[in-house]
Order: C-alpha cells, then sequence, then structure tokens
C-alpha cells in the first residue's frame, strides 16, 4: 500500500510543480548496523536560482518508532510524532536523535536487547543514507498553482519556499485523508 500511495503522492507533487521523486535508500550491513532498505519521498523545493532544500517525507512516520512494552515516557514522547514526517533532513536528525535515545531507555528500562535495527545509525541509514537524485527524471513542463515551471532544469524560482512548505504540507495531509 505505501508504495503506491508514494507513486500517487509523488505524481501530484509533480503536478503542482514540485521536483519530487520515490527514494529507496538502500545500505549494505557496515559495524553493528544490518543492511536494509527503506521508501520514502524526497522532495527539492528551491529558494532563488543558487539555493534549494531537500525535505523528507514519510507517510508512515509514526510506525517507524513502535517498539515492544515502551515505557510511559516512550509512549508520550511518540504521541507527539505526526503520522506524516515532512520535514529538513536536519530536523529529522535531531529528531532520530531524541527518540533513539529514549528507545534505548524504554528497553532498557525492561531489560530488553536493544536490536539493531532500533539504533540511531540503522535509523539515520533509513532517511539519510547518502544518494544521489536520479539522473533519468521525466522533464514535464506544467502550469501549476506556483507558476510555470520546467521540471528537471533545476532553474525555478518560486520566490516564495515558505509557500511551497505550507502546500507541500497541506497537499500530503489532505490526499491521505481521502
Amino acid at each position: 500500500m505505501a508504495e503506491n500511495s508514494h507513486r500517487i503522492i509523488v505524481k501530484h507533487l509533480q503536478l503542482l510543480i514540485f521536483d519530487a521523486e520515490v527514494r529507496h535508500s538502500k545500505w549494505p550491513k557496515f559495524d553493528k548496523v544490518p543492511a536494509g532498505e527503506y521508501e520514502y519521498i524526497d522532495v527539492i523545493c528551491e529558494r532563488g536560482t543558487s539555493h534549494a532544500d531537500r525535505l523528507i517525507e514519510d507517510i508512515d512516520f509514526r510506525s517507524q518508532f513502535e517498539i515492544a512494552r515502551p515505557t510511559k515516557s516512550y509512549i508520550d514522547l511518540t504521541a507527539c510524532l505526526a503520522v506524516i514526517f515532512v520535514g529538513s533532513a536536519e530536523k529529522l536528525s535531531q529528531v532520530l536523535r531524541i527518540l533513539g535515545e529514549e528507545a534505548k531507555l524504554s528497553l532498557k528500562n525492561n531489560k530488553m536487547y536493544v536490536s539493531p535495527w532500533r539504533s540511531l545509525s540503522y535509523m539515520r541509514c533509513k532517511w539519510l543514507y547518502p544518494l544521489g537524485r536520479s539522473k533519468n527524471q521525466t522533464r514535464v513542463t506544467n502550469q501549476g498553482p506556483l507558476g510555470n515551471v520546467q521540471r528537471g532544469a533545476h532553474t525555478r524560482s518560486t520566490g516564495n519556499w515558505t509557500l511551497q512548505l505550507d502546500v507541500l504540507k497541506m497537499y500530503c495531509s489532505s490526499s491521505l485523508s481521502r
């Protein structure tokens, strides 16, 4: 289901003139981190001609932090999480650090082993593992609520990055509630 949802959301974001794509992060085993893969949505919002911000969107974010026998403090912390995450890599990194520490405490308080896939390193690999954007993006010219933009050229300037973020959050919330 998530795979189809990702593709539907990306298609609609592209129609709204966002540089969006489904990302498949895949990493090899290293140190104590097991190999793995994960899928999420990656959006580039450009601010002017020389600066762009990367936004990560995960439509099943909160469920990634479910653990067995959580403490009350961990339950309270995860209850504050949005079901859908839309934010920068820096913001996500901060959230992961906080949740990783609290998950470790919760598991240790219950005398449970912290599995490798609950480690901060593993969680970072899901969304923050370094990989480039695909080179074979389709060029499409569309007229949408943010203006006329040629995709793939990376030359657009909407002049209002905050508007882009607000539209993105609004779209993600409304498209999944249908």
